[in-house]
């Protein structure tokens, strides 16, 4: 089957119809105009002059509706003719004696009267790389049409949108905008595509290749990414909410301002992605590497990165408030200014983290390693610190206010001038090795 090309379905054909429909409405709307003055000597009523330009916005309403229902209808009937005609043709070819005897099998396909005419759950019969290439070929046509209704193009072709995108050669098709939402594309190659604003909401893709293609502010929310092939894709602005994502491969790929709430990202491969500006609440991290990822003013509040890998990560300006970083690995990450409120760091290792200014208040710092971090003025009231180790950290300035610190390692870790630290606090840390300054000291021992 060979498709009508989109040379003829073309825009040149509808701006065309579309000029000559707008300047033969114009001289019919003029025509009720003049009629109009005719009949009121030239000084019509306001209220008449109104109901004349709303009639007249009505029927210009009306006609173009009509014409580009025509338009679209005939379309279609060209496509559908085109499948008709084309099955029609191979059918008298493989009969044709004349034909079937200087012919190679191969050539023709090997169909019978009980056989499928139309491409309905074809995908798995393609007798030969040709017609499988052929049938690609239609499908990137209907994908590249400028249709609202694209389900209802591939049923009027006689394509199976449920099968027949299943597996698919559409790669480098340009179909930006189009509306893919449930389809059932997994195991399709769509490398170097570009889908960009393209709605594939609750789509299957799972094991689709998608190198390098482009989903800039595409709806992929609810969709089925697991096992996609999609390094270096370009994602920007996507909305990938609740989309299965895990154990993907994303090396290079652009983020930026992505929609990744709730999504399930456990396991993937984040080197070299951009998630600057993405949001991230609610998502699954856990155990994922985020070393060398750019998160500047990314949105993590609510997300599980359990057991995560953010050593010498850069966080400032991320919003981890009531996030789960239980067992993660935070040595030596920048968490400068960082809201950590009501975040469960308990187990967590930050060892020489610089968390100045940060935000923990209420978070569960329960048995964590803070050993050397700098919390110099980090708010840290209400939260939990029992059993955690603060050997040589230093503590100055912050706030202590209803800190549980009961148990707490806080050997040569450096406090001084800390809201919520009574002298009784002061004497009892100073007696497990925490060091204050001279005067501080001197007020403990009074």
């Amino acid at each position: 089957m060979t498709l009508v090309n989109r040379k003829q379905i073309s825009l040149y054909e509808e701006a065309e119809a579309g000029l000559n429909s707008l300047v033969k409405q114009t001289a019919q709307v003029g025509v009720g105009l003049l009629g109009m003055l005719l009949l009121t000597g030239g000084n019509p009523p306001a209220l008449t002059v109104g109901l004349s330009v709303v009639g007249g916005i009505a029927f210009v309403a009306w006609s173009e509706e009509k014409r580009l229902t025509k338009f679209y209808a005939r379309q279609t009937q060209l496509i559908h003719n085109s499948v008709i005609a084309t099955e029609t043709t191979q059918s008298e070819l493989k009969h044709h004696p004349v034909i079937a005897s200087g012919t190679k099998q191969s050539q023709i396909p090997n169909t019978s009267e009980s056989e499928p005419t139309k491409f309905e759950g074809r995908q798995s019969q393609l007798p030969n790389s040709s017609e499988s290439e052929s049938l690609a070929n239609d499908i990137k046509q209907i994908l590249e049409a400028d249709t609202d209704n694209l389900s209802e193009l591939m049923k009027q072709a006689g394509l199976n949108p449920d099968e027949d995108l299943a597996g698919a050669d559409l790669s480098s098709v340009k179909a930006v905008g189009c509306k893919l939402s449930r389809f059932n594309l997994s195991g399709a190659n769509l490398d170097h595509a570009d889908l960009s604003r393209a709605d594939l909401s609750s789509a299957n893709l799972s094991n689709a290749k998608l190198a390098n293609i482009k989903l800039c502010r595409a709806d992929l929310s609810g969709a089925n990414l697991r096992g996609v092939y999609l390094i270096f894709a370009n994602l920007s602005g996507a909305n990938l909410s609740g989309a299965n994502l895990s154990g993907v491969n994303l090396i290079g790929v652009n983020l930026s301002g992505a929609n990744l709430s709730g999504a399930n990202l456990s396991g993937v491969n984040l080197i070299g992605v951009n998630l600057s500006g993405a949001n991230l609440s609610g998502a699954n991290l856990s155990g994922v590497s985020l070393s060398g990822v750019n998160l500047s003013g990314a949105n993590l509040s609510g997300a599980n990165l359990s057991g995560a890998k953010l050593s010498g990560v850069s966080l400032s300006g991320v919003n981890l408030s009531g996030a789960n970083l239980s067992g993660a690995n935070l040595s030596g990450a920048k968490l400068s200014g960082v809201n950590l409120s009501g975040a469960n760091l308990s187990g967590a290792n930050l060892s020489g983290a610089n968390l100045i200014f940060a935000n923990l208040m209420g978070a569960n710092l329960r048995g964590a390693n803070l050993s050397d971090a700098d919390l110099w003025s980090a708010e840290l009231s209400d939260a939990e610190l029992s059993d955690a180790e603060l050997s040589n950290a230093n503590l100055s300035h912050a706030n202590l206010t209803a800190t549980n610190l009961s148990t707490a390692k806080v050997e040569s870790a450096r406090f001084g001038n800390n809201a919520g630290l009574d002298e009784d606090a002061k004497y009892e840390l100073e007696k497990r090795g925490a060091i204050f300054p001279q005067d501080e000291r001197i007020a403990a021992m009074v």
